[in-house]
């Protein structure tokens, strides 16, 4: 029997897994010390893949990641050594676009702008970019997308130039993978030189990766709202920046349940396809454990952004970081991840439709809410 080890912080990781092999479930942390118990390994980001580990265990022959990063995986490795090796690109893209809408809402309040006064540039339109359009658009914001790769291959792609997206963008939202190589590498993609082009008080979010904003360089323009999700050197997290960030959090834009979930999923069937079985593994039906959310606000962006933070408090996660020491931040980070509140997606939340100005029903019905009529 395929023997599968797999990170403890997979969703519902026996479920999944246990029709295919038998389960090792272990700290992310220990998988690579213990690699030689397996035939297979499950993992999340945490779990670095080197040439070194497969030159030590020749054993493996599979490996899957429920998340969608790369850079901890040496893929030319895996190809070289004969693992077979997948990835569950996109399984967290809406709970990475609901992260950003949420913030997105709530500088709109600050600002007192409504959403038509307000033009958002997406930096890289893959899973989530695509999803977090679909969610601006909804809401009535301007988008200018940019993906220098999508327009060499797609014809009718619009796409508009990084320098004009800073020069006109009230929000900057970053989200390419992390490259160093090919025609268009985002390795500090965001440096002084087009940071300087940002409008003041203008908002900018990085929930990509950390190594595509130059820090530095983004401690300079303390006019700026910044959101920082990903950051250099994680767990090891710039102080300064920690302490410009409007709102700070330890990586978690991704970590919705339903994403954790999805990507657990989706690797589980990767699994069962290369073992050659016929059969889907089922995806596990849960149903919203949330309460039904309510709100005494009046006006319909107060409404929603209310909504949004009953549904989930980023400030919370906000709030856990920065109350622990700059000694035990790292530590913190990493257990926080890996110990992340119940979170859901906005489709499995409930809103009772009482006192909604029809202007809120109608955004957070795009957003994916239920909204139910009691009584």
């Amino acid at each position: 029997m395929l023997r599968l080890m797999i990170d403890d912080a997979i969703v519902e990781a026996e479920q999944l897994f246990s029709p295919l092999g038998r389960t090792i479930i272990v700290p992310g942390r220990t998988i690579a010390q213990r690699a030689h118990e397996a035939d297979a390994l499950i993992i999340r980001s945490r779990t670095k893949i080197t040439d070194a580990l497969l030159t030590n265990n020749p054993q493996l022959r599979f490996i899957g990641s429920s998340v969608v990063g790369l850079d901890h995986i040496d893929q030319s490795a895996c190809k070289h050594h004969g693992v077979h090796l997948y990835t569950a690109q996109g399984c967290n893209a809406r709970s990475v676009a609901e992260y950003v809408i949420n913030h997105i809402v709530r500088y709109a309040v600050e600002q007192d702008k409504p959403f038509s006064q307000l033009r958002l540039a997406i930096i890289g339109v893959g899973h989530v970019g695509k999803q977090l359009a679909a969610l601006a658009h909804a809401l009535g914001i301007s988008l200018m997308l940019n993906d220098p790769p999508r327009a060499a291959q797609e014809k009718h792609f619009q796409h508009t130039p990084l320098d004009q997206c800073l020069q006109q963008a009230d929000i900057l939202s970053l989200h390419t993978p992390l490259t160093n190589e090919g025609s268009h590498p985002t390795l500090g993609l965001i440096q002084a030189h087009n940071l300087a082009l940002l409008k003041s008080g203008s908002l900018f979010i990085n929930a990509a990766r950390g190594d595509i904003v130059d820090e530095l360089a983004l401690l300079q323009r303390p006019d700026l709202h910044i959101i920082t999700d990903c950051w250099s050197h994680e767990p090891h997290i710039n102080e300064a920046l920690l302490a410009q960030s409007d709102c700070a959090t330890p990586h978690i834009a991704g970590h919705a349940w339903d994403a954790k979930l999805r990507g657990g999923w989706m690797v589980a069937n990767a699994l069962s396809q290369w073992l050659g079985q016929n059969s889907a593994i089922p995806f596990p039906n849960h149903h919203s454990t949330h309460k039904t959310l309510t709100t005494q606000q009046n006006t319909a962006i107060a409404q929603l952004n209310d909504i949004l933070k009953q549904a989930y408090d980023f400030q919370a996660d906000d709030k856990i970081l920065r109350q622990s020491t700059e000694k035990t931040r790292a530590e913190q980070f990493e257990n926080y991840r890996r110990d992340y509140p119940m979170r859901r997606e906005w489709n499995n939340l409930v809103v009772e439709n009482k006192g909604l100005a029809t202007q809120s029903q109608q955004w957070l019905g795009a957003l994916g809410f239920k909204l139910i009529n009691n009584g």
